[in-house]
């Protein structure tokens, strides 16, 4: 598991990165886009597997479902009956660290 300064880095390169891909479908097909394969998913792949969130997919839902914590509502969220707040960074940082302990 890595420290989350080292996370929010990567995590920051792959939103910026999905930032650039949704501004270059302003100008290029969509079909381009793909056949090109400018996706992240493979940095994705490798967080999931360092952070121990394989099995529950945690920060695709967090960066796709959530929009980054954008989509994000005080009740979207319980396990095992409470409300977690997965609205930041730091939040989901959180919920990875508690479930690689666990």
């Amino acid at each position: 598991m890595m420290e989350f300064e080292e996370f929010k880095h990567y995590m920051d390169s792959v939103i910026k990165h999905g930032q650039v891909i949704d501004e270059a479908y302003n100008y290029l097909s969509y079909d381009l886009i793909d056949k090109l394969g400018v996706g992240c998913t493979g940095l994705v792949q490798l967080l999931k597997e360092l952070m121990g969130d394989t099995e529950t997919d945690w920060i695709n839902y967090w960066l796709y479902e959530l929009n980054c914590g954008e989509k994000y509502t005080a009740d979207c969220v319980t396990i095992e009956d409470e409300i977690v707040p997965l609205k930041t960074l730091e939040n989901l940082y959180k919920v990875l660290k508690d479930n690689y302990e666990s």
